[in-house]
């Protein structure tokens, strides 16, 4: 099931904690998209993988993101 989900999608959204969630998502070659890493936004190491504008898109808040 979650290989035919990842198929599917056209990005992963995690506002925060993200972890080997990531991992998986950029397996299957998805953009991630999150909030940067903050004392009110937590983020697990795996947040290091990723590069805003090159496998990613990280936000500073909401309105950002809209």
């Amino acid at each position: 099931m979650k290989q035919n989900l990842f198929a599917i999608a056209d990005l992963y959204y995690q506002p925060g904690w993200v972890g080997l969630s990531i991992v998986e998502a950029l397996g299957y070659g998805k953009p991630i998209i999150t909030f940067k890493r903050s004392v009110d936004v937590l983020q697990c190491v795996e947040y290091y993988y990723l590069e805003n504008t090159k496998n990613s898109l990280i936000f500073e808040n909401v309105t950002e993101l809209v």
